[in-house]
């Protein structure tokens, strides 16, 4: 069975099938970008998450020093 067989078995039609063998083909390079583009995605949000952990900590600590102050202990 030739290729335009075995496409017609698939349900793809003439002109619809490109086969590309070099890797600089706009079919490679979209999803490279669009995976570097994740990975930098990615990256600002685990900084995002790390910078809101330190602050929550940071903000329960100084709830936790006012909440003795107001009670008439000292820090």
């Amino acid at each position: 069975m030739n290729l335009t067989g075995r496409t017609r078995r698939l349900g793809i039609e003439r002109g619809q099938l490109t086969i590309h063998s070099d890797h600089g083909s706009p079919m490679i390079a979209k999803p490279e970008k669009e995976k570097t583009k994740l990975a930098s995605d990615l990256a600002k949000a685990r900084k995002v998450i790390d910078v809101q952990g330190k602050l929550s900590a940071l903000l329960e600590e100084f709830a936790a020093g006012s909440a003795q102050d107001e009670s008439g202990e000292t820090r």
